[in-house]
């Protein structure tokens, strides 16, 4: 009795696998106007240009080092504004340091002239370092 089953379970599955084999064969074949037409993908949407004075992407123009460093502020500011025991005061302050604060410090480091950088050595501070106090 259970040779018949053990038989049975063979021929069934030699049978499930012709099935799928001849099913998927003949799917291949259908010439191209008998398919099913896929629908064509969905143009992907516009990016937003970038803010040109964000403080995101005047810390991509920035030399390496202090790229580096402006961006673990911005992501040190983008947390802080993201917790949820923030009080008034703490919330407006950091709004103020991402908006103003920060595109007006890294904007004045991209524009410093070479006098300027002259005038920052003679004071014995580098530009970073002007830059990492402010």
């Amino acid at each position: 009795m259970s040779a018949i089953l053990v038989l049975i379970v063979i021929f069934a599955g030699i049978a499930g696998i012709v099935y799928v084999d001849n099913t998927t064969k003949r799917g291949r074949a259908l010439p191209a106007g008998r398919r099913a037409a896929l629908p064509e993908p969905a143009a992907a949407p516009a990016l937003p240009a970038p803010i040109p004075d964000a403080a995101e992407t005047l810390a991509l123009r920035l030399p390496e080092p202090a790229r580096t460093q402006a961006w673990a502020l911005l992501c040190r500011v983008a947390d802080a504004l993201a917790h949820e025991g923030n009080d008034a005061r703490t919330t407006f302050l950091l709004t103020q340091t991402r908006a103003e604060y920060l595109p007006e410090t890294l904007r004045a480091y991209l524009q410093l002239t070479p006098e300027a950088r002259g005038c920052c050595c003679a004071r014995a501070s580098r530009p970073r370092c002007c830059c990492r106090s402010n």
